[in-house]
């Protein structure tokens, strides 16, 4: 019996031991494994920095947005070329045509086809206008052509009165001789320009092109072919 106490006596001795070193495992645990104190952001310290140089980073980048702002802005031209035309120097327009520019400037260039609300189409060839180039006069189109810087403009040369006189031949070479007793007489653009730039006499005296009219192209319009528009 003193024997089995004896070795009851020990068995206890340990498992109290065994208790004892568990319970200060326990308690070591928690302090070996509290997280570090993190360190502070690189972030924050920048911006504790900037924030310590009185915001000097975010006004420079401010001031740099600015000035590539007024970089970016499209610069407004404003400027003019010089055209001299029939020896009277007048500024105008870049983009500007010759027959506008001719009008600005106090010179009517006669026309049929061409109306500043529509697009130029240079059918009529009656606004020839002479420009002087590199090998001399040429004439061009003016509702065609655009101005440039120290161009010369000619409109009552005898070259350009000649052409002018051509065009409205060919022109009235097959209309019918009817001005006195067409609606349009005496307010006609045709008839004035055939007193003001055409021929006095025409060569062509053939029997004039007829039609058939009126053709009814709807309920309300009649097509006459031997009349001006």
């Amino acid at each position: 019996m003193s024997d089995d106490a004896t070795r009851n006596e020990q068995t206890s001795g340990a498992e109290s031991d065994d208790a004892d070193e568990t319970a200060a495992a326990a308690v070591e645990a928690p302090e070996a494994e509290a997280a570090p104190e993190p360190a502070p952001a690189e972030g924050s310290a920048r911006d504790e920095a900037d924030a310590a140089r009185g915001g000097s980073g975010s006004t420079s980048k401010a001031d740099t947005s600015a000035d590539h702002g007024a970089d970016d802005e499209p610069a407004t031209s404003t400027s003019t070329l010089t055209v001299t035309i029939d020896d009277r120097s007048i500024e105008a327009q870049p983009g500007q045509l010759v027959i506008d520019a001719c009008e600005d400037a106090g010179t009517y260039v006669p026309r049929f086809c061409y109306h500043k609300r529509m697009s130029p189409v240079g059918m009529c060839r009656q606004c020839l206008v002479e420009i002087e180039g590199p090998r001399g006069p040429m004439m061009v189109v003016s509702c065609m052509t655009p101005v440039a810087e120290g161009q010369v403009v000619r409109t009552a040369t005898d070259g350009v009165r000649r052409a002018q006189e051509g065009v409205l031949e060919l022109l009235l070479a097959n209309h019918p001789l009817d001005c006195p007793v067409c609606d349009k007489g005496g307010e006609c653009p045709l008839q004035d320009q055939a007193f003001s730039h055409g021929p006095g006499e025409s060569r062509y005296v053939e029997e004039k092109r007829h039609f058939e009219k009126p053709i009814p192209i709807s309920d309300l319009v009649l097509l006459d072919r031997e009349r001006c528009i």
